[in-house]
């Protein structure tokens, strides 16, 4: 598709900052790295395929990630990002931390896609 490992690290390399650049791949729900290591997160279009119960907080586990003052942002369809809002953790519990949502409407693209802010 274009947008692997080896697009970003290319991508990396023409802008100047190849040497900064990691990148990984391992599930969302079984990270690897140490805990506060990142100043800003981004959880983009894997809500849909999680197999875990709605009500895992996954929001909690991933921001054991970031360092204080740290931002995770969720990207993912309509669909996916309400039962995220709605179930992990409980009710309210992610909407209440969540202080920016935007949607993002895409030409001949369906669902519209919301993207969130937690902190």
């Amino acid at each position: 598709s274009g947008n692997g490992a080896s697009a970003t690290l290319e991508n990396a390399a023409r802008a100047g900052i190849a040497e900064a650049t990691e990148v990984h791949s391992m599930s969302v729900t079984e990270l690897t790295f140490p805990e506060a290591s990142f100043d800003v997160m981004t959880i983009n279009q894997c809500l849909s395929y999680l197999k875990e119960d709605p009500a895992q907080p996954l929001h909690r586990y991933w921001l054991r990630f970031l360092r204080p003052g740290g931002s995770l942002y969720v990207y993912d369809t309509v669909i996916a990002l309400e039962w995220f809002l709605r179930g992990a953790g409980g009710p309210g519990a992610v909407e209440d931390l969540c202080i920016e949502r935007y949607t993002l409407p895409f030409l001949f693209t369906f669902p519209t896609y919301h993207f969130v802010k937690i902190t």
